[in-house]
């Protein structure tokens, strides 16, 4: 696939389309650099493309270089701010570089456009719980729990918040129900024991 595309882009190399499809085949074959100046390329013709943003990100994301991927995701949410996946992945990446504020303020966002979804309130719950505002982080993971009261994940982030602040009770309900959904789940059977 990748030397159709090398044979499309040698007859047609100011076809941005040819560039971008590109980048996708070469980021699937694990080809990073080619990826990313495949998709670079293709945004030099059409700079407002707001997936192409979103793609020069996750090759920048798997390339180690996160200040790009942060850019390019933050122009991609500006040029489509209704696509909720352009702020998560934005959110997250923010969270994992540390930028914690930064990312509580899009998953706020997020949560805004979407109030039914899982997601921002799960995202939010460990924002807060990773900066130690464990009162916070609790409500939006009660929040989520309420909102999937059959997923395991926000049940388990309340009793990790709960045995964090010392409420042993609690930490220990959360891990029960969430071991009534999965008898064998590793992280509630932790929990349980403490």
């Amino acid at each position: 696939a990748m030397k159709m595309m090398e044979a499309a882009i040698h007859q047609e190399p100011s076809e941005p389309l040819y560039h971008a499809l590109m980048a996708e085949i070469a980021f699937k074959h694990d080809e990073n650099v080619v990826a990313l100046d495949s998709i670079l390329t293709a945004l030099a013709s059409w700079p407002d493309e707001p997936r192409w943003h979103a793609s020069a990100a996750k090759f920048n994301t798997s390339l180690g270089t996160i200040t790009d991927a942060i850019a390019h995701l933050k122009k991609a949410a500006e040029l489509e701010p209704n696509y909720l996946p352009h702020h998560l992945s934005l959110g997250e990446i923010l969270q994992k570089n540390g930028e914690y504020r930064a990312a509580i303020q899009t998953f706020e966002f997020e949560l805004d456009l979407a109030p039914k979804d899982l997601e921002p309130y799960m995202c939010l719950a460990q924002a807060y719980h990773s900066i130690g505002e464990y009162e916070k982080a609790a409500g939006y993971a009660q929040s989520a729990t309420r909102k999937a009261p059959d997923e395991i994940a926000p049940l388990l982030v309340s009793a990790e918040i709960a045995l964090q602040t010392g409420n042993l009770r609690k930490a220990q309900k959360n891990a029960k129900s969430a071991l009534n959904i999965s008898p064998q789940h590793p992280e509630a059977l932790q929990m349980q024991a403490h």
